[in-house]
């Protein structure tokens, strides 16, 4: 997950990991997903293939911005889910592990690794996601526009058409730099000062209001029941009862609260990690330094000892 995605819910109940083998999710512009199939008729307009000489393949899936001189002259459409890897899920399947085996050798190949990351993704995994003899193909879907925005201008477009919302992760894809946090600000989701008299507890709402705290309030908007019956009925399936971001009253204080978890959630892990990484390190060099260390030396005298004034001599 990218460090711009805001998390307004607890998003496992909605991978149904037992249904699929990878899941992201989507750059797809518009309120609403487009239907499987769509992309015979054209794609989301950010990616295309153009000629490349170094590619295996002679061709390579470039995003419009990065275009060459000639590129836009040359470049071709083709099927993909016009994914964004600003969120994704793995389950450690068989297949899934190999994808992204393919994704790690296509990132250090000499000859494609200037792709960019995001595009290798819409590229490649095209090439998992049909059976071949006995292999299964990789069980893959962009996760539903009720819950998961890869974009904060899908949400709003949902928003202002009266659209069911169900907010789970929000990702500011397609902005930079201070827009991210400005946009945010805008729809009450960001807060420089995280010193509140009460944090309520994850998942909670909160008492405080948007303009108590001098945040913009955000308009009520309708929850849906999860799209095609997952989340097992809306709320309880998002970990609890959802974080109201959009009915008015709280006012995105449970968001940030949440947002805050997380981060100080993956912190902890990582400060594990430097734990586990540095007792690793030490034990190590323990066994090194043993393994190196001259025997000691003890000397036996077979002389009787005597006592004398000062103590006793050998």
């Amino acid at each position: 997950m990218d460090s711009d995605a805001i998390v307004l819910a607890n998003p496992l109940p909605w991978f149904n990991a037992a249904q699929y083998d990878v899941q992201s999710i989507s750059d797809w512009p518009g309120p609403e997903l487009p239907p499987v199939g769509a992309t015979l008729r054209g794609g989301c307009g950010l990616y295309a293939m153009i000629p490349d000489g170094r590619a295996p393949t002679g061709s390579i899936a470039r995003e419009w911005w990065r275009y060459g001189s000639g590129d836009k002259e040359r470049a071709l459409s083709f099927p993909h889910p016009c994914a964004s890897t600003g969120v994704w899920y793995l389950e450690p399947t068989p297949m899934a592990v190999r994808f992204m085996g393919a994704m790690r050798d296509r990132l250090l190949a000499p000859e494609t690794r200037h792709q960019w990351d995001q595009t290798a993704w819409n590229e490649v995994i095209m090439n998992f996601l049909w059976g071949s003899g006995e292999e299964a193909p990789l069980r893959y879907r962009l996760l539903p526009y009720t819950s998961f925005y890869g974009g904060v201008g899908n949400y709003e477009t949902r928003l202002e058409r009266g659209l069911p919302l169900n907010p789970v992760v929000l990702h500011s894809g397609g902005q930079h730099g201070g827009d991210k946090q400005a946009t945010y600000e805008r729809l009450g989701l960001w807060h420089g000062d995280f010193r509140l008299p009460q944090r309520p507890p994850l998942g909670a709402r909160s008492t405080q209001s948007a303009e108590a705290r001098g945040g913009p309030a955000l308009p009520a908007a309708k929850a849906s029941s999860a799209e095609g019956g997952e989340g097992a009925a809306g709320e309880e399936a998002a970990g609890g009862p959802v974080l109201g971001l959009l009915r008015g009253a709280t006012g995105g204080a449970a968001a940030t609260t949440t947002a805050a978890s997380a981060v100080y959630f993956f912190a902890a892990l990582v400060a594990a990690g430097c734990l586990v990484g540095l007792t690793t390190l030490g034990l190590r060099a323990r066994a090194r330094a043993q393994q190196h260390r001259r025997p000691a030396v003890v000397r036996i005298s077979t002389s009787p000892a005597r006592l004398t004034p000062a103590g006793i001599e050998l």
